[in-house]
């Protein structure tokens, strides 16, 4: 929904894009899948540029962000069952997009990491369970996923056009994927788009090219949508130019008319509400997400340090330590006095920065 299409929320301008607040909480997102920080954003990337190549609308391209950067959210709501079945659910994530889930390799996969990191008898134990009862443990999983990403959506405000393709994300071409039978063209164009570029992303960043050739013509037909492979294998080498070097996403969302609606202070609040009651945080600094916002928009040098500085004035007075072990350092040359405790060094090496910014 854009800025001018919605009733007046009330509040003051926060001066934060709601598109700049999804990209900020995907870089989470990222690390849960056991992948460097901004593969989301990445992914989007592509997916743009495959969009344009289609030739799709400006409001799906809209929806087409927003499903991309919030589609594997509900990762947060699937931690505790897929741990409990295969220990490691980041590296469980992360092996997954090596393989097409579907029939043997998906069972064969399954079974590889189950109990990952447990004694040999308790995985025994576990695969015996998931081999009885797994296939509809793991749809339960999936489709837990799918409505807490959908909640997140409607909290922030996104609407039907977004929160009904999130229940798709692990849907497939060919109808064996979550939800069962639903496939092809039933299939919204922004969730077979980031199908494809998810795979991309990581196939193109770790193998080159050429491997990411290879995994989308293996699976067209079968997870992907053989149009959609069509129009990525023709103009390949255009379509991930300069993904690799993107220095600054927020002029990229700057370019997409559908990206610009700013939050107000209450919507912002609410906004921040919803994903500390979603990631089961119970605090989140506005004020320390805001000036993160802006250092990513800085531009100038004479910019980055005026946020730099605004960044370390307000760390300053609220830095505080936990750890007792390291209380206090051992003075000496160069030391001050007797030592100083790491909160006081903490301190004093902001101060410093501060004075130099």
């Amino acid at each position: 929904m854009n800025g001018s299409d919605r009733p007046d929320a009330g509040g003051e301008d926060s001066g934060v894009r709601l598109a700049e607040l999804v990209a900020a909480f995907s870089l989470a997102t990222d690390l849960g899948f056991g992948q460097p920080m901004e593969h989301v954003l990445r992914s989007w990337f592509i997916a743009g540029r495959i969009a344009e190549r289609i030739g799709l609308e400006t409001d799906a391209k809209q929806a087409l962000y927003y499903v991309i950067t919030l589609a594997m959210v509900g990762c947060v709501a699937e931690t505790p069952e897929l741990a409990h079945w295969f220990g490691d659910d980041i590296i469980f994530r992360r092996d997954g997009y090596d393989v097409d889930l579907v029939g043997f390799p998906k069972r064969a996969f399954a079974m590889s990491h189950v109990g990952l990191g447990r004694p040999p008898l308790e995985r025994l134990g576990r695969a015996a369970k998931l081999a009885a009862f797994g296939e509809k443990a793991l749809e339960r999983i999936l489709i837990t996923h799918c409505i807490a990403t959908g909640q997140m959506a409607d909290q922030l405000g996104l609407g039907s056009g977004v929160s009904d393709p999130l229940q798709q994300v692990f849907a497939r071409w060919d109808g064996r994927g979550v939800p069962s039978g639903l496939g092809g063209e039933a299939i919204a164009i922004p969730v077979r788009l980031f199908h494809l570029a998810d795979g991309v992303e990581v196939a193109h960043r770790s193998r080159g090219i050429d491997a990411a050739l290879d995994l989308v013509r293996a699976r067209s037909g079968t997870q992907l949508d053989p149009s959609l492979v069509d129009a990525f294998c023709a103009e390949a080498p255009e379509v991930v130019d300069g993904v690799d070097s993107v220095a600054d996403w927020n002029a990229l969302i700057e370019r997409e008319p559908g990206l610009q609606q700013r939050l107000t202070d209450i919507e912002l609040d609410t906004a921040l509400e919803a994903i500390a009651d979603f990631t089961d945080l119970r605090v989140i600094d506005r004020t320390m997400l805001i000036l993160d916002i802006f250092a990513r928009r800085a531009k100038s040098r004479d910019g980055k340090l005026q946020v730099e500085l605004a960044q370390l004035r307000y760390r300053l007075p609220r830095l505080h330590e936990k750890n007792t072990m390291m209380s206090r350092l051992t003075g000496g040359i160069g030391g001050r006095g007797p030592g100083e405790t790491k909160l006081e060094e903490n301190r004093r090496r902001a101060r410093e920065r501060a004075g130099l910014a």
